[in-house]
């Protein structure tokens, strides 16, 4: 799951446009954004991480109390029956993630082009321990501009 919201992440912000211009000098301004640390500080994220590890306990906790003493044979209906709803709650899980993971994109992507302007930066480069990217000595690293603004939200 995180190694998908990373590249998802880098693929939108690198994708949106960072207005700025040039600084006076002719330099390129360059920004740098760190989604490791984004992520691990993000609400939304850290919310939905600790709500599905809570609901998938208590999933299995249900799940322990329907199956029958060790040692006894389970009937197929019933083994059936359980197989459906273990994948019923996987697909659950899943669309839930994938919610999350697109909001965080576009919250993500939105909020460092608004950082990026304010900034006039001519571009962002982001960072993730799956993606090799490019480091530029003296690029402003605006992960926590970009966390500030996620924690209004």
């Amino acid at each position: 799951m995180k190694k998908s919201l990373f590249f998802l992440i880098s693929g939108a912000i690198l994708a949106c446009g960072c207005g700025g211009g040039q600084s006076g000098d002719g330099k390129m301004r360059v920004g740098v954004l760190d989604t490791t640390r984004i992520l691990a500080e993000m609400p939304k994220y850290k919310d939905l991480q600790s709500n599905l590890a809570r609901e998938q306990r208590e999933f299995q906790n249900q799940l322990q109390s329907q199956l029958p003493a060790p040692g006894t044979d389970i009937s197929d209906e019933k083994k059936k029956q359980l197989e459906q709803e273990v994948a019923k709650k996987r697909s659950e899980f899943q669309t839930r993630v994938n919610q999350t993971i697109q909001t965080a994109i576009k919250d993500i992507k939105d909020l460092t082009t608004q950082v990026a302007e304010e900034k006039h930066l001519d571009l962002v480069v982001v960072s993730t321990p799956f993606n090799n990217s490019v480091h530029y000595n003296g690029g402003q690293d605006v992960t926590i501009d970009v966390l500030l603004k996620l924690k209004r939200i």
